[in-house]
């Protein structure tokens, strides 16, 4: 019911219209499919639980079996929206300590054609690595391409996620950090210059500095403790093995952000290594970090919630077919269900449309104020209500203490 009076809200439809029909207008999922989806997002919430949350033990002693008696809360969320909570990574409370700084420095620049000039210029230096993301063909692939001197690529890593059911771009983009760092790592001499690594997602770049628990963060801290250990490994080439060699201030590092789609020959190459990567092919095992070919990344909850949504959508556009009122409808629309005739009316909700409500709501709380005030107050005063005269002083004050109780 509620529901119901909410699409009427939006549609401004009238009371007696079908209620799947406003349904299919406003782009609200049927109750039922809608229910399905708190659920399944509730489900992804507390599989990613930390293990020191106290709900954490006991959804995994609930998801691993529907149990006949005493069923609890638990048991029939995951029986229902069949999520697997050991193929979800659990998001730590806590990063990293408080007085942590980066090994490294980011510069994200934010007029594009400032962004390809400084790439362009930061591309002569010693060494050099670009990495991108893509989803491409149903896949999620990351590749990373690494240039010496400014001259042909040197090496390149490529590697293939999983379906973008599974996983989301973002996530690409973070293993494609990581692919560059491994490049690096290989290197067997000094970096005197500066060492680039370009990528064009300016989200990944804002997340390194963001020490706040949030999906997708462990394979952040991964690209903090392969910048420490190619610190490291740098000082090492130099120096004896110390007790505690530093991990940081030994090379100048810096990640970039490179604009995509804009014929800059690195990002370019990269492009073309992730779409292959997308495809389902990988570089060789051997070539790989460590981390990426033990076992499968586990699964992102934003790309598993978007892919329960879609097919979602699919069940709800199956029951809209079988409506009654389908054939009619679908001769004038055939989008629906879909947000287009939120679209169209759009304008109706001008500027100027809501100037004038707000006008006439106004005008309603003063006529509303006036009526209480004509009852509250002697017939003989009310007509000082104008301000002229002094009949008007005392119901004037009476009007003012009832607005402001």
């Amino acid at each position: 019911m509620i529901q119901r009076k909410v699409a009427k809200v939006i549609t401004g439809s009238l009371a007696t219209t079908a209620g799947d029909a406003l349904e299919a207008h406003s782009n609200l999922l049927p109750i039922d499919l809608l229910f399905n989806k708190i659920l399944y997002r509730n489900a992804t919430h507390i599989a990613s639980l930390p293990n020191t949350h106290p709900l954490q033990s006991l959804a995994r002693k609930a998801a691993k079996c529907f149990v006949k008696k005493h069923c609890s809360p638990l048991h029939y969320l995951f029986f229902t929206t069949k999520v697997n909570l050991s193929s979800i990574k659990t998001i730590n409370i806590t990063q990293c300590r408080p007085s942590y700084s980066p090994p490294f420095s980011t510069t994200t620049l934010s007029d594009k054609q400032e962004a390809l000039a400084a790439a362009i210029n930061h591309h002569q230096t010693q060494v050099s690595v670009y990495s991108d993301s893509s989803g491409y063909e149903n896949g999620v692939g990351a590749s990373a391409v690494m240039y010496i001197n400014n001259k042909t690529e040197k090496h390149s890593l490529y590697y293939y996620l999983s379906p973008l059911s599974d996983h989301i771009v973002y996530k690409g983009e973070i293993v494609g950090l990581i692919l560059a760092l491994h490049l690096l790592k290989s290197i067997h001499f000094q970096l005197l210059s500066y060492t680039i690594i370009g990528t064009d997602n300016q989200a990944v770049i804002k997340a390194l500095s963001n020490q706040t628990s949030h999906p997708a963060h462990y394979l952040l801290d991964q690209v903090h403790d392969m910048a420490e250990q190619l610190q490291t490994a740098q000082y090492q080439l130099t120096n004896t093995i110390t007790r505690h060699p530093p991990t940081k201030n030994v090379i100048d590092l810096q990640i970039h952000w490179t604009p995509g789609h804009s014929s800059f020959p690195p990002n370019v190459r990269a492009n073309e290594l992730a779409k292959q990567a997308a495809q389902g092919s990988s570089s060789p095992c051997n070539t790989l970090p460590t981390s990426l070919h033990k076992t499968p990344i586990p699964s992102s909850t934003s790309a598993l919630r978007q892919s329960n949504l879609s097919s979602l959508k699919k069940i709800w556009k199956t029951h809209w077919k079988s409506s009654p009122r389908y054939p009619k409808t679908h001769a004038i629309n055939k989008s629906l269900p879909s947000a287009n005739f939120l679209k169209l009316t759009a304008p109706l909700l001008s500027s100027e449309f809501r100037r004038r409500c707000r006008v006439q709501s106004r005008a309603r709380r003063w006529l509303q104020l006036v009526g209480c005030a004509a009852l509250l107050l002697d017939a003989s005063n009310f007509g000082g209500l104008d301000g002229v005269g002094e009949s008007g002083i005392e119901p004037r004050r009476s009007l003012r203490k009832t607005r402001v109780s």
